[in-house]
């Protein structure tokens, strides 16, 4: 069956959804945190699951 969270609440390692990984160019980078920052998707398996209704991006940290 499926997952109970939906792809787009599940954190990268770097805080931000999956949805800040996608985009219109090549690359999987973190749009918020850069190429040297975040070079990719990678689960973040120590934060609890958002709820699905939560925002798509999280706000940066600081």
């Amino acid at each position: 069956m499926g997952r109970s969270v939906t792809e787009d609440s599940t954190l990268c390692v770097c805080g931000h959804t999956r949805e800040a990984h996608e985009h219109y160019r090549r690359g999987s980078d973190c749009s918020l945190c850069g190429a040297a920052a975040c070079r990719r998707f990678r689960v973040d398996r120590t934060a609890p699951a958002r709820p699905s209704s939560a925002p798509g991006l999280s706000p940066e940290k600081n």
